[in-house]
């Protein structure tokens, strides 16, 4: 049975983490963000954090262990929609009916911060800035999801497999020179689920992927050996946030 592996806790060292994984904040609105109030919960794995549909009144930063985000018709046609990684944001949508786009369910244990959606959005009232941080995060978030729609729509097999390892292991350690090793808790069967492939067809890539030198992969890790080689095999593009323009600066000027 799913269930919180400690009571929530109140904590006062959520904040600041808010504001590191939003681009370009003032001084003034990180401080703001540092004094929301927020609530730490430690979940464990294969817990459903939202349904989908599920009316939103809470942010969720993961501060540890991974979930996936996904839809479908019933158990068995379940389409994996992207991951949620640690410094990740989960609940902030651009629908107006505030509802969740898809279901959340816990990958590994996490440790997650919870901060009240209502009082995030009135701070942008004052703090127009921290509202057009939370922008740049929802286009960010757009381009992921447009890399995956790539992916299943236009890609083969071997640049699915490829393109969805460099994404994971962008978004864990950009810039980070070959043979850097990053986490990568999901199985082969998950993958499938996430490219719209047999297990059988991962297995293949994967397998090939490493006779080529190009990757190693082990139980729950990831290590890319030739970056670029990979980049122009599957034309991979970053999207990650630490590359998003300095919004403070450009208001400023």
């Amino acid at each position: 049975m799913n269930m919180l592996v400690t009571p929530p806790k109140t904590t006062d060292a959520a904040g600041p983490r808010l504001a590191r994984a939003l681009p370009g904040l003032t001084e003034p609105e990180r401080l703001v963000l540092s004094n929301l109030p927020a609530v730490t919960r430690f979940v464990r794995r294969n817990t459903t954090l939202a349904h989908e549909a599920q009316p939103l009144d809470r942010l969720r930063l993961f501060i540890s262990g991974w979930a996936k985000r996904s839809v479908g018709i019933g158990p068995e046609r379940q389409q994996v929609l992207g991951f949620v990684l640690p410094g990740d944001l989960d609940g902030l949508v651009a629908d107006y009916r505030q509802a969740a786009p898809a279901d959340v369910v816990t990958l590994t244990r996490c440790e997650t911060v919870e901060f009240s959606l209502f009082e995030l959005l009135h701070l942008t009232q004052d703090y127009p800035g921290i509202g057009a941080a939370l922008r740049a995060y929802l286009a960010d978030e757009a381009a992921i999801l447009g890399d995956q729609v790539l992916r299943l729509g236009r890609m083969s097999a071997y640049e699915r497999v490829i393109h969805l390892m460099l994404e994971l292991f962008d978004r864990q350690a950009l810039g980070a020179p070959d043979g850097t090793r990053v986490d990568f808790p999901i199985t082969q069967s998950l993958v499938a689920d996430a490219l719209g492939l047999s297990v059988v067809h991962v297995n293949r890539q994967v397998m090939r992927l490493r006779k080529e030198g190009l990757v190693r992969l082990d139980r729950r890790s990831l290590t890319v050996l030739n970056f670029a080689k990979l980049q122009s095999l599957s034309g991979y593009r970053t999207r990650i946030r630490e590359r998003a323009p300095d919004l403070a600066s450009a208001r400023a000027s």
